[in-house]
């Protein structure tokens, strides 16, 4: 067999077939697993068994190759995954429950003396948990007490200031300041 026996017979088999017998095409979008399995059955009136992404759902047990493509349509449906208890806030206040439905959403409340930062609540979205959450310590106004020891007064004109270029920093509510030893 001589290379142009070769192309005309590709040719023959490619192009006249194509038109020969309508075959359905490959699924794409269609949130099948390997679709190209399903070409083996791509002639009219074939059909063949198929299988969904995670997350979805085949509509039938087999696809079949109809003149107006792959049936049924769709191939595949969504299927809505549930979450489990969502995950805990730190110094937050939560009613867990064990299972929650896709797209209901977990509350949180903060205690007294902490306050929201975040989103207000945690969405269960097909089997995963949507926003962050926190309970920040409030920021309560500085107030430095005297504390007498004896004969001495702690912080009696004493005067905190950072060195240049520094400043004190309020880190959840909570300023760290010196101690009298």
């Amino acid at each position: 067999l001589t290379l142009i026996h070769m192309w005309i017979y590709i040719f023959k088999l490619v192009f006249c077939n194509s038109f020969a017998e309508p075959t359905c095409a490959t699924p794409r979008d269609e949130h099948v697993v390997s679709p190209f399995l399903l070409g083996w059955f791509s002639r009219l009136g074939r059909s063949g068994p198929y299988q969904c992404e995670p997350g979805y759902k085949a509509t039938a047990d087999r696809a079949e190759c109809t003149e107006n493509g792959w049936s049924p349509k769709p191939l595949c449906k969504g299927t809505l995954l549930d979450c489990g208890p969502p995950p805990l806030i730190s110094d937050a206040v939560q009613e867990l429950k064990e299972e929650y439905k896709n797209g209901e959403i977990a509350t949180y409340e903060c205690p007294a003396n902490y306050v929201k930062s975040g989103d207000p609540h945690l969405t269960c979205i097909q089997g995963s948990w949507t926003g962050n959450g926190e309970c920040l310590r409030k920021y309560r106004s500085l107030i430095v007490l005297l504390v007498y020891k004896y004969d001495k007064v702690c912080y009696k004109n004493t005067i905190l200031c950072c060195v240049y270029g520094f400043r004190q920093q309020c880190i959840n509510g909570k300023i760290d300041l010196p101690s009298c030893g």
